[in-house]
């Protein structure tokens, strides 16, 4: 149960990554809740001083809401600051929304640690609308 004012934290690596974080950001905010993201951070992004305010975000949120799509230009499925810390959503007990692209090889997310469902989204799915539902499930007052 995650409840008003919580800190939730979005991470999006893939193509059209800006809109998503513009969404998540409205998105939370309309339900009262504290967003934290970034868009665009790849496994370079660890070896760099975002790294630890990253880290902080992360790990001080009390929700995580995550998104895996196609990559970037240049990039590959496995270029995302996140994937090293996937096994911690799974493992910490806290709320964790994890959605994917269609083209999103989910095996990835299992090598990383992360073995729960994952939420496919196509191209014409509302993300607004779907992570607005999915967060109302489980906002106490």
């Amino acid at each position: 149960m995650i409840r008003k004012g919580d800190r939730i934290f979005f991470a999006d690596n893939s193509k059209d990554y800006l809109e998503r974080c513009d969404v998540f950001a409205s998105t939370a905010r309309g339900l009262g809740l504290l967003p934290v993201f970034y868009g665009g951070a790849g496994a370079a992004v660890r070896q760099s001083n975002q790294d630890r305010e990253m880290r902080g975000d992360f790990y001080g949120a009390q929700a995580i809401v995550l998104y895996f799509g196609s990559p970037k230009d240049g990039s590959d499925h496995e270029d995302h600051w996140i994937l090293p810390e996937v096994k911690y959503a799974v493992e910490s007990g806290l709320f964790c929304l994890v959605y994917v692209s269609k083209d999103f090889p989910k095996d990835i997310l299992a090598k990383h640690g992360y073995n729960r469902e994952a939420k496919v989204m196509s191209a014409e799915d509302d993300f607004g609308a779907i992570l607005r539902d999915d967060l109302q499930k489980f906002i106490g007052s």
